[in-house]
């Protein structure tokens, strides 16, 4: 009784702007202020570092951007792996997550400003961005440090996967958390495993390599589908044969089906379904035409 008391008292200060972390009063930002800051954030990284910085400022606040301790968390590391101007900001924005969850978020070290370090409670988190990693992408996918990285997962992910030394990788996809709450969306990234047993996640998407426990940890993952290196060569074996012959096909196929990349990675077998079809069809017209 006392329970489900507290719960809708709860639910009643979230509602009305005020919550009570750590037993002390903190302003709780409004959806509409949320959307606001959401478009200064885009706005901070055009223009000059100036103007950037001011518009940081005014995107992320004083206080700490959501009510919810795992938002707030990731919208940190968002901030640290998007551009390398904004340290000044993120300093500023570790401040208020600091005083605003002091039971729950104990250290942040943001010292040689490549590796974001969190130590909450029990667990340690390291964040590394994929270009300090992988120097080599600043100058071959510059668009890893700016918001024109997004929606480009799968796609990414294919090509980076090849980029790789590693033998034991794959492409991970499932759904994963945004920084607005009961809000998920698709995602792909790469895994990979190390001599010691660890998995890496890889994601171009976020500009983040992580440990995949802390991975999925905080942006709390569901996974649909995990497509190995040697299952994704098989693929592309078939689907360079089906782009060679896609004379054969007809007009709407699964080479220019802009979504079938999705069902790709995220049920392997409709799509493996889809690719056999169409090969049974060009096979079938070449016969035809053999004859």
């Amino acid at each position: 009784m006392k329970k489900s008391i507290l719960k809708n008292a709860a639910k009643v200060f979230r509602r009305y702007g005020f919550s009570l972390p750590s037993l002390k009063w903190r302003f709780m930002v409004p959806d509409n202020i949320s959307s606001i800051r959401e478009k200064l954030y885009r706005k901070s990284f055009r223009g000059n570092k100036i103007k950037g910085f001011l518009f940081f400022m005014l995107a992320v606040g004083p206080f700490p951007r959501t009510n919810n301790f795992k938002d707030d968390i990731q919208f940190l590391v968002s901030n640290f792996t998007l551009d390398e101007t904004q340290n000044e900001a993120i300093d500023e924005y570790i401040k208020s997550l600091k005083s605003a969850y002091r039971k729950k978020l104990f250290d942040v070290t943001y010292s040689d400003r490549n590796k974001l370090t969190l130590k909450i409670k029990d667990r340690e988190i390291v964040a590394q961005r994929m270009t300090y990693v992988f120097p080599a992408l600043i100058e071959k996918e510059p668009e890893i440090l700016t918001t024109e990285r997004y929606h480009k997962c799968h796609e990414k992910s294919h090509m980076l996967i090849y980029r790789l030394e590693g033998k034991n990788k794959a492409i991970a996809t499932g759904t994963i958390a945004t920084v607005t709450k009961d809000c998920k969306f698709l995602h792909s990234w790469i895994e990979e495993e190390e001599s010691d047993g660890s998995v890496w996640c890889y994601d171009f998407t976020n500009n983040i390599a992580m440990k995949k426990e802390d991975f999925y940890w905080l942006y709390d993952v569901k996974l649909y589908e995990r497509i190995s290196m040697m299952q994704l060569e098989e693929d592309d074996k078939k689907l360079m044969y089906l782009h060679k012959n896609m004379k054969f096909l007809p007009k709407r196929n699964i080479m220019n089906d802009q979504y079938f990349s999705k069902l790709w990675f995220s049920h392997h077998d409709e799509a493996l379904k889809k690719i056999d079809k169409s090969l049974k069809i060009v096979e079938k017209k070449k016969q035809t035409l053999e004859k």
